[in-house]
């Protein structure tokens, strides 16, 4: 009788989908540190009205809400990385541009803008998932992305408001920016990677266009 050794396989050896998931783990946990701070920003420092302190959430959601099914005709039209990437940065460079706002109106506008660039994050990086992670390990790649997203609601509250007693509001906004800037780089090394690349670019004979003006 023949014994045959199968090495089982893990997500943790698949190193693409390792720094997909260090970079979704870094903001996350940045965007989080980034809600408190909004909310304590409006509520403490610039005493806002509660109806004021009612549109930070509807700022986060409503882009979703309105741009979420157009989002996901995007990704599948654009290379995906290439669209996280270029997500996370100029995320980065509203959330700065948040540190120079001092009236609750136009840091709602930025919140909104900002959000309306991430809507399109979440549905490149499932369909990403589903290039880089072989069919039997899927299910648990996404678990894991849903189990950072639930401690980052922990985490980040908590070392945020820490963080927010000691020194100020808008240093974890810039927490934000410095997080989703590293996202950003980690994103990059991904697609200058060559595998990667292959595996994620959109077949020539359906967007050349398309990628040569984007």
């Amino acid at each position: 009788m023949t014994i045959v050794n199968i090495k089982k396989e893990s997500i943790w050896q698949n190193s693409i989908f390792m720094k997909l998931f260090a970079s979704y783990s870094v903001s996350m946990l940045g965007h989080w540190f980034d809600m408190v701070a909004i909310i304590i920003l409006f509520g403490y420092v610039w005493q806002a009205n509660p109806m004021m302190i009612a549109l930070i959430p509807v700022a986060y959601a409503l882009p979703h809400v309105l741009l979420g099914q157009f989002a996901g005709v995007l990704s599948d039209k654009f290379h995906k990385v290439k669209i996280m990437m270029y997500a996370d940065f100029i995320t980065a460079v509203l959330t700065v541009c948040l540190l120079f706002t001092n009236t609750p109106w136009m840091a709602l506008v930025i919140i909104s803008l900002r959000a309306t660039v991430n809507v399109v994050h979440t549905p490149a990086q499932q369909g990403l998932i589903k290039l880089v992670v072989k069919e039997n390990l899927i299910m648990k790649a996404v678990t894991l992305n849903g189990t950072v997203n639930q401690l980052a609601k922990i985490i980040g509250p908590f070392i945020g408001a820490t963080l927010i007693g000691l020194v100020s509001p808008k240093f974890c906004i810039l927490i934000n920016a410095i997080a989703f800037t590293i996202s950003a780089f980690i994103l990059l090394f991904v697609y200058l990677d060559k595998e990667m690349k292959r595996m994620t670019t959109v077949p020539k004979n359906e967007t050349a266009l398309i990628e040569e003006s984007f």
